[in-house]
């Protein structure tokens, strides 16, 4: 619940990778004097959401399914 318009700060490192939702609508996440994440606030009271999803977790996942895929079908060739 915020009393005014203000900056939401959590005591976590800002890091690439991380997506923010606040009422259900993305924002970007700020960093905090270059070190903690962040998000601006209307006045009231909002549901904020984090989301840690990293391009390198999704890089390889993709990487992985590839290569369990590729030794699929070098095991079925006789």
């Amino acid at each position: 619940r915020a009393a005014g318009p203000g900056t939401l700060v959590l005591s976590e490192l800002y890091y690439p990778g991380w997506r923010a939702t606040v009422d259900g609508r993305p924002v970007s996440i700020v960093p905090y004097q270059n070190l903690l994440r962040s998000v601006p606030l209307t006045s009231g009271e909002h549901v904020v959401q984090f989301r840690f999803v990293p391009s390198s977790l999704i890089l390889g996942s993709a990487i992985a399914i590839l290569a369990g895929a590729a030794t699929v079908v070098a095991w079925r060739r006789p």
